[in-house]
């Protein structure tokens, strides 16, 4: 089997990534409600930011996977097709899980104004929705652009530089802001290069990674540079946070050099070493998982806010550091079934989940 490790049609890394972003995406929501709970100066309050921080590659890996896919040349994808399969797609799951959000914020006493604006606006995770839309949109010309290497090479050099690095040079001037007032601010709004700033680069990015063999001397740079950014992301985390008496989040913006770092190191980690397997139960589990990995993403939060109404669970009964993973394992198992059941349904399989 070669490296892509292909099982059928689909290729086992990407499940497996799917599966690992799932479970990341509800980490990052299980934690966030903490911190201003918690004291700054816990360990508590560190465990959340370790958790929080190296979970938050989650988006990253799911566009580089949606353009590892989409900008394969091997596959045949024009416009119409985007806009009447995925497109379409994406619009009637926006619609239903933004209209089951908005139920469910007006049963919790939302005002009537604020739940119809949320449902335009989309909850919380829906704004992913909008933006995988704008990508899909924009495949096409992307498609040309990724034909060749070198403009491949040169659209992500611009975009770290213009996006990833402009990024962490803006929170970083803003920590030192009486000294380096506003430089960077001056650079970006004179300097148009929209183009290459946004997810966009780590779409392009996937398409590069998946198709690229690096060396194992790459690959091991890629890995350290990777530990380090998730290191630095927890790191200014706590030390900007510290500042300000608050939780800063400037570090955990998934165009920040730690966050695009860790990201990259993930998808060549899961790529290379990701176990050969022939079939049986455990593909066939993997599989069934990433199928619904969607669905997973997108009935989450209700499972969030729904579990402490169902099941009395104190969250501090055993180690934080042991209960958030076990507490989100729990999410993620009833999410799946929800997906599993739902992904059985004519229609519904193939419009929401």
């Amino acid at each position: 089997m070669s490296a892509l490790q292909k099982t059928d049609d689909r290729i086992l890394y990407f499940d497996v990534l799917r599966i690992m972003a799932c479970f990341a995406v509800i980490m990052i929501h299980l934690t966030s409600k903490w911190f201003n709970i918690l004291s700054l100066e816990t360990r508590s309050w560190m465990v959340l930011n370790v958790y929080n921080g190296t979970a938050h590659i989650a988006v990253p890996v799911f566009v580089m996977i949606s353009g590892a896919l989409f900008l394969d040349p091997e596959k045949r994808i024009t416009l119409p097709q985007l806009l009447k399969k995925n497109i379409l797609r994406i619009a009637a799951a926006f619609v239903f899980w933004s209209a089951m959000y908005s139920l469910a914020d007006r049963l919790e006493g939302v005002r009537m104004r604020d739940v119809a604006f949320n449902f335009i606006a989309g909850h919380d995770h829906l704004w992913f929705l909008y933006m995988i839309v704008g990508l899909y949109l924009v495949t096409p010309l992307l498609r040309k652009l990724t034909e060749s290497e070198k403009l491949t090479k040169y659209f992500l050099v611009l975009w770290f530089l213009f996006s990833v690095l402009f990024t962490s040079a803006e929170a970083g001037v803003s920590y030192f802001r009486s000294y380096f007032p506003h430089w960077v601010d001056v650079i970006r709004s004179n300097v148009d290069v929209s183009l290459v700033t946004g997810y966009v680069g780590y779409f392009v990015l996937g398409h590069y990674l998946h198709r690229q063999e690096l060396s194992k001397k790459t690959r091991a740079l890629v890995y350290a540079l990777g530990a380090v950014g998730a290191v630095t992301t927890v790191v200014f985390t706590y030390l900007y946070s510290k500042r300000t008496g608050a939780l800063d989040v400037s570090y955990y913006d998934s165009m920040a050099l730690g966050v695009m770092l860790e990201a990259a190191a993930v998808f060549v980690l899961f790529k290379h070493f990701t176990p050969q397997l022939k079939n049986g139960p455990v593909r066939r589990l993997i599989q069934t998982a990433a199928v619904c990995s969607f669905g997973i993403f997108l009935v989450h939060l209700l499972v969030i806010r729904a579990v402490p109404k169902l099941i009395r669970f104190e969250l501090y009964s055993i180690p934080l550091a042991v209960s958030i993973p076990l507490y989100g394992a729990a999410v993620f198992l009833i999410s799946f079934l929800i997906a599993f059941i739902l992904k059985k349904i004519p229609l519904v399989n193939r419009l929401i989940v």
